[in-house]
């Protein structure tokens, strides 16, 4: 099988036309008329990932995160990125990303954090095919099929993202429930990448979303039953949470400003953060490429690492 064919059915999964305009998704480096002798899967291409890849034999690259983002001026060995591209394309790799147009597809990020957290007839938070079938978007909010407190809440995603810790920003009790303060990107939502890139897709006015009650955050006590998850860097989906009707937002990469901002409005912020929530990319698509491909391409999966620790 060729590497083009394995593309065909990574493009069927999660087709590009789901990507936010400002991504970088597709074949980034490599040829598509490779024979491939194995897919290794990782987040992000890093030097232990691509060395996996050499050292498992692969010679096809999948990664949610996109390295190149940013016009590439010269390659070289000069900076890690160039370096990193030499590697690859020394040693034969074909390297694919998949980022935004994964975690907008059916079946793919936005949903699988939904199952994990027991979402039930979620929604996306920021739908990218509003007049598609299923709809599909960035991020999921939904009622848990059973209402939990705070620290139950914090307990879910921990065991389920296989985490040692996460950061609350606890809803103050009495919130001023308006959208738009708690981020400044107020009725727009984007997703953001690790390097800060990111362009603003409108939505439609967030306040539609919700109930009527369900931004006065008058449930029992304590007690938790809509939740939004935007797995990624979420700074930005704070408002789309808080006029969906969202009780807390699990999500990652939360600044000190937008998190104290949130609770004021009355949102809850768990930061699980960015590899905290993303890494389901890795055994998800690994499982869907080895039914896809059979035994007779190997599908290697980087192993779990959280790139920062706590002392």
């Amino acid at each position: 099988m060729k590497v083009q064919e394995v593309i065909e059915i990574l493009e069927r999964l999660a087709p590009k036309t789901l990507a936010m305009s400002w991504d970088n998704v597709g074949l980034l480096a490599g040829r598509r008329d490779r024979e491939v002798t194995g897919v290794y899967v990782g987040l992000d291409a890093t030097e232990a990932v691509i060395q996996g890849a050499i050292d498992s034999g692969c010679n096809m690259l999948l990664t949610h995160h996109p390295l190149l983002f940013s016009p590439v001026k010269k390659v070289n060995d000069e900076d890690f990125v160039g370096n990193r591209i030499l590697t690859m394309i020394e040693h034969g790799i074909s390297y694919y990303a998949m980022h935004t147009s994964y975690d907008s597809a059916p079946g793919c990020m936005a949903d699988r954090a939904a199952e994990l957290l027991g979402i039930r007839d979620g929604m996306p938070l920021e739908p990218v095919n509003e007049d598609g079938e299923p709809p599909c978007g960035i991020g999921k909010v939904g009622q848990l099929a059973e209402p939990a407190t705070l620290e139950q809440l914090c307990a879910r995603v921990k065991e389920q993202f296989r985490l040692p810790a996460v950061q609350v920003f606890p809803a103050a009790k009495e919130g001023v429930c308006k959208t738009g303060h708690a981020d400044d990107t107020a009725g727009t939502g984007h997703k953001t990448d690790g390097g800060g890139n990111s362009e603003s897709r409108k939505t439609d006015d967030p306040e539609k979303h919700h109930k009527p009650g369900e931004c006065e955050r008058s449930k029992e006590a304590g007690q938790i039953d809509r939740i939004a998850v935007s797995p990624g860097s979420g700074k930005s989906m704070i408002s789309l949470a808080i006029g969906a009707g969202a009780q807390a937002l699990i999500t990652g990469d939360i600044g000190h400003h937008e998190g104290i901002d949130a609770a004021a409005c009355g949102l809850t912020v768990i930061d699980a953060g960015h590899y905290g929530l993303e890494h389901i990319f890795i055994p998800h698509m690994a499982g869907f490429l080895r039914e896809q491909l059979g035994t007779g391409i190997p599908v290697i999966e980087a192993e779990f690492h959280i790139p920062f620790r706590f002392l």
